[in-house]
């Protein structure tokens, strides 16, 4: 499934950008505009888990020896079977967050696991926090002297604004953020 939400999360961006670009006028908040985002966000998201998982998976039924089974291409013989083993100790990653399970394939390939303030560990975090806000938002009223901060700290990584929202005295987050400058992170 992985490939489809690959697909689906740049359609998405692309309808959401062309949409933004195509507005005049007034800044108003726009039903479907905000719905190409957060769709894109929830299916780029979808697409990391997916890939990751299915990447562990592939690693397990090859080393299972399951008919028809193929190792991960490119990836030494040492390393899916690392993969395999640590997809057995963690329950097929059942509790495992998603940047972990890469991180883990790092190590097993020998490279230097990510570090969480840097690129693109950051960055994933960031998109990640997003689309569960996004699933698991709880209704706050924010003033515009009291802005929702939740991810203020990728205001400078989140350009540009949402120009639907760009002439408006609306808080940064979420009516800016959501925009094409989210689907660039």
């Amino acid at each position: 499934m992985s490939l489809q939400h690959l697909w689906a999360a740049e359609h998405f961006a692309r309808l959401a950008i062309e949409y933004g670009a195509a507005h005049a006028g007034e800044p108003q908040r726009w039903v479907r505009h905000r719905s190409y985002v957060v769709t894109a966000v929830a299916e780029s998201v979808a697409f990391l888990e997916a890939f990751i998982d299915e990447l562990f998976q592939d690693a397990k039924d090859a080393t299972d020896g399951v008919a028809g089974a193929q190792a991960p291409e490119g990836l030494d013989p040492e390393v899916v079977r690392l993969m395999a083993a640590y997809w057995n100790s963690t329950r097929d990653g059942e509790s495992i967050r998603t940047v972990a399970k890469y991180d883990a394939v790092r190590v097993f390939a020998g490279r230097p696991r990510s570090v969480a303030g840097c690129l693109p560990h950051q960055d994933l975090n960031r998109v990640v926090g997003l689309r569960n806000w996004s699933v698991h938002h709880r209704p706050t009223t924010f003033g515009h002297d009291e802005p929702d901060l939740r991810l203020e700290d990728a205001r400078s990584r989140i350009t540009p604004d949402n120009a639907l929202m760009s002439e408006t005295t609306n808080p940064w987050f979420p009516d800016k953020a959501l925009g094409p400058g989210v689907l660039r992170v």
